[in-house]
């Protein structure tokens, strides 16, 4: 019993460890989001255009990196050490981008002309940031997917909840603290070169970590087998499509809060920062409820969407209040 009691309690300290990391690694990845943003800015000539062409880079990078690992999955053992590789080339790439987002800006220019058509002008602008910041949003979305598949080894129950409170709430240190701090005093290449150092540290420790993991697995004589665990697999269309609406309409939701309260706090990205913040604690706030209750086997999964969907309509109308809060709000605000 000692043996098996000693390496629970090992496999424990390294599970906390990686959900520390993933901490550190959403803080680095909503403080990319929102310096990117401010980048394009300087290019596209408006900020919430930049937002919005932030914003869907950003989600469709990483749902194409969690895609593919979704299939390599299937496919084949995914090393434990990948999450510390997704790391490293999210740390060169963010770091890259320093360069690499005002050379995009100029062949934006370039290429806009001096009248260009909505469309075009829309066409050119999404196009070329997702180009530029997919290798990163798609190492960002694979992190999820390789890390779960990590910790799974490492503890007998449920990790997903856990880890996305935790990335969440790293999310909305990162949002806030690139707006608040770290921009106004170090400006915005040193902001990005740190976020980056955080995403090297975060690999770096990740590929040790996972190097001592496979030493430990293959030292033991009797591998653990894996639990069965039937969360993993939900492939149900009508699963499916209500993700799929949901994410639709949260992130719809969330730009069209943006766009409302630019009035109030005058400068999008500023606005970005608040709304994304509070869109992420409470994210992360449901996530950790989420892994409390599936740790107790509570519930049906169902339920989660209902009070989804009331959230929104509760969300949506206050909504109406943005033009009284306009009046009385907006001298408070600073006009950064």
């Amino acid at each position: 019993m000692m043996p098996t009691e000693s390496k629970s309690g090992e496999n424990r300290r390294r599970y906390l460890l990686l959900v520390l990391l993933f901490f550190c690694s959403g803080t680095a990845g909503l403080g990319y989001q929102i310096v990117w943003a401010k980048l394009f800015a300087a290019g596209i000539g408006h900020e919430f255009p930049s937002v919005l062409a932030v914003v869907t880079a950003f989600m469709g990078g990483m749902a194409a990196g969690a895609w593919v690992i979704h299939l390599a999955g299937l496919r084949s053992q995914i090393s434990a050490r990948l999450y510390g590789w997704l790391e490293l080339v999210i740390a060169f790439w963010g770091a890259a981008t320093v360069f690499l987002i005002p050379f995009a800006n100029g062949i934006v220019i370039r290429t806009l002309g001096i009248d260009p058509s909505p469309a075009w002008q829309w066409f050119v602008v999404f196009t070329s940031v997702f180009l530029a910041l997919f290798p990163a949003t798609a190492a960002m979305g694979a992190t999820l997917p390789a890390i779960e598949r990590f910790t799974a080894k490492l503890v007998p129950h449920s990790t997903v909840g856990l880890l996305y409170a935790a990335n969440t709430g790293g999310a909305l240190v990162g949002a806030l603290l690139s707006v608040f701090a770290l921009m106004p005093k170090l400006g915005i290449p040193a902001t990005l070169y740190l976020f980056a150092s955080f995403n090297a540290v975060c690999g770096i420790a990740a590929l040790w970590l996972g190097r001592r993991t496979s030493r430990g697995e293959n030292a033991s004589p009797k591998p653990e087998k894996p639990q069965n665990r039937s969360r993993t697999d939900r492939s149900n269309p009508a699963v499916v499509i209500a993700l799929l609406a949901t994410g639709l309409l949260g992130i719809g939701y969330e730009t069209t809060v943006v766009r409302a309260l630019s009035h109030v706090l005058e400068n999008t990205v500023y606005t970005f920062a608040v709304v994304l913040g509070i869109h992420l604690l409470g994210t992360g706030a449901g996530a950790a409820l989420y892994h409390r209750n599936a740790r107790l086997n509570k519930g049906d999964d169902s339920k989660y969407f209902l009070f989804l969907a009331l959230g929104a309509l509760i969300g949506g109308m206050t909504i109406w209040m943005s033009q009284p809060f306009t009046t009385t709000s907006a001298p408070r605000f600073p006009n950064h």
